[in-house]
């Protein structure tokens, strides 16, 4: 991981699984290139980040979505499923209520 092209702002929420090492193989050579995640920003479980990707602060970027390189999520926005990551929605992910217990 290329620590110096991570960048988490304070408060933010990083799930499980998630994927992000700030560099690519690709072509035989490596590419490197910054990841950066905004203050109070989600990032669920079992996403990918690829380089040259961010969430502005506040941003929620749903479980099993990926940032294709070059993406951003807009502050305060919150995306979806998908890859690469497109449908916005209005489900704060932040706050979902766990399941309920099988009785």
């Amino acid at each position: 991981m290329c620590t110096d092209l991570l960048t988490i702002g304070d408060h933010a929420v990083v799930r499980k699984e998630s994927y992000f090492t700030c560099y690519r193989a690709r072509a035989g050579y490596i590419e490197t290139g910054p990841v950066s995640i905004g203050k109070d920003a989600y990032v669920g479980e079992m996403t990918v980040l690829d380089i040259d990707t961010s969430l502005g602060n506040g941003a929620q970027l749903g479980h099993s979505s990926s940032l294709y390189a070059g993406q951003a999520v807009p502050d305060e926005e919150n995306i979806g499923r998908g890859s690469p990551a497109r449908e916005r929605t209005r489900v704060d992910y932040r706050s979902v209520p766990p399941p309920a217990a099988a009785p």
